[in-house]
């Protein structure tokens, strides 16, 4: 890297470092002011909001529960054996629509029978799983509760029941009323606090058992950052208390409802509050990558006019690679033209040899013919090239009037310059060799195949002759052709084996680097 690239990326990284640090400072301080007031004003003003909600939704059933209890007329009426019950019937259904619940509820103890708005529902058995609720409230020690619970034949959803005992002039238990509120009601409020304003809310009892929230959990214990605030938890003043899990701080302000005997707990999540800030600060941010990228741009026009100019040198080079490599086609051709025409002139053994040293001409001259018609001048394709050296070695196989060449190799193999050269010589003297010597009666194949096999090149040639060759003997043979094949084989730093199998083979392993 120049001069000049190391000062334009000096100034680039001292820019975004100025940036980040003055935004990060920024961010932090309005954070801690952020803070400050969601405890002193946010939550405090948001528990409020929530009482009042909590009055209309819950408190108001729950005093409405508490007067039907005390109400001289349902004591006097229960304690009258029950006699007229369209006068309890019309009793409730006054109490429902008055206020708005979804039932009134009245229980006996003496007979256990069970009125509601509509008259009598059912009588009440200890030996019905769905009536336990009445016998375990009986059997406590308060005298009012807040249970949610599901009764199929007043509606389908949970409701939220607000029960209430009865007592005597004697203070004896005589019976039991009840309002019903859906608790779909009173989940909508809950969430309209977190979705509007970002606020978990829990109502519980002085167990921590938790009486209505948005998630589905039975006790405040069983979320982990509760469990070391059990004393702010169950307090019966105001706490407001704070905690940090998984790098994001919470602020707690708990109020008791003495009226209820009821915990409202609201929990806010700072981060929820700092959204618009963190977003200003990842715009601030945005800008600076902005400039970033204007600078980076500007480098990239000044490197890419560099290269435009290096491209059009190596187009250049390219067209004079080609040329080089058309030249020395034509002057291979010329050389191979030349012995095919002496040849013509001698007798068939000098013929013989001038044809063969035609044809190892005409391989490698076959290397150029196809690297200047291309525009990749490193590689060949393998199975291209062997197309045209069996064009080029018809004129071997003369003698023959059935010869075929199999190719098995795939179609996207390529082998590098200097390898390819060497396998047209390879497969030129093996080409040689079969028609010297390999005899067939009917016809004469020779199968050529390149695969890959475990990141090594597996060439296989494989003639028919008929007359079995001894291999032994053409490994310690002197002529040029044996020679050849083995100078190639050295070149590639290539394995060579010979046998024979139905056929002369040829089994060449080599890697590519």
């Amino acid at each position: 890297m120049n001069k000049n690239y190391r000062l334009v990326f000096l100034i680039v990284i001292m820019l975004l470092f100025l940036t980040v640090i003055l935004s990060v400072v920024n961010h932090q301080a309005t954070v801690k002011l952020i803070d400050k007031q969601i405890e002193e004003q946010v939550l405090p003003l948001s528990l409020d909001n929530i009482y009042t909600n909590i009055e209309e939704n819950i408190l108001r059933p729950y005093l409405i529960t508490s007067m039907m209890a005390n109400d001289t007329f349902v004591k006097e009426w229960i304690m009258q054996e029950e006699e007229d019950t369209t006068q309890i019937k019309k009793y409730l259904s006054n109490i429902k629509k008055e206020y708005g619940l979804l039932s009134a509820i009245l229980v006996s103890d003496r007979t256990k029978n069970y009125y509601t708005q509509d008259g009598f529902l059912e009588k009440l058995s200890q030996n019905n799983r769905d009536n336990s609720w009445y016998f375990r409230f009986k059997n406590a020690s308060v005298e009012k509760e807040i249970n949610i619970d599901r009764n199929m034949k007043i509606d389908s959803e949970y409701i939220m029941f607000m029960n209430h005992k009865i007592f005597d002039d004697k203070h004896n238990l005589i019976g039991m009323t009840s309002s019903g509120v859906r608790i779909n009601s009173i989940h909508q409020m809950l969430k309209k606090f977190i979705d509007k304003y970002h606020l978990e809310v829990y109502i519980y009892d002085n167990n921590a058992k938790i009486l209505l929230a948005q998630n589905n959990k039975e006790s405040l214990y069983e979320i982990r950052e509760f469990q070391s605030h059990k004393n702010e938890l169950l307090s019966k003043s105001s706490e407001i208390f704070t905690y940090v899990t998984d790098g994001d701080k919470y602020i707690v302000n708990k109020r008791y409802i003495d009226e209820l005997d009821v915990h409202i707990l609201v929990k806010a999540k700072v981060k929820d509050f700092t959204v618009a800030l963190e977003n200003n600060f990842y715009i601030n941010l945005f800008i600076s990558f902005l400039i970033t990228i204007f600078i980076i741009l500007v480098i990239i026009y000044i490197v890419r006019t560099s290269l435009l100019k290096l491209e059009h040198s190596n187009e250049q080079k390219d067209v004079l690679l080609k040329e080089v490599h058309h030249r020395v086609k034509n002057n291979l051709n010329i050389i191979a033209s030349m012995l095919g025409l002496q040849a013509m002139q001698e007798n068939e053994e000098i013929q013989a040899h001038l044809l063969k040293s035609k044809f190892r001409i005409d391989a490698i001259a076959t290397v150029h013919e196809m690297l200047y018609k291309q525009n990749n001048f490193k590689e060949i394709n393998f199975y291209d090239y062997v197309n045209k050296i069996e064009m080029l070695s018809s004129s071997m196989f003369n003698e023959y009037t059935n010869f075929r060449l199999i190719l098995k190799a795939d179609r996207n193999i390529v082998l590098p310059l200097d390898t390819m050269i060497q396998f047209g010589l390879l497969i030129n003297e093996m080409l040689t060799n079969t028609v010297k010597y390999a005899k067939n009666s009917s016809e004469l194949q020779v199968c050529i195949s390149l695969k890959i096999e475990r990141g090594e090149y597996k060439f296989i040639y494989k003639d028919n002759g008929q007359e079995k060759l001894l291999v032994e003997k053409m490994n310690e043979s002197k002529g040029l052709g044996t020679k050849l094949i083995n100078i190639c084989v050295r070149q590639l730093n290539a394995k060579i084996r010979k046998y024979y199998e139905n056929g002369l083979c040829y089994e060449v392993t080599f890697t590519v680097l």
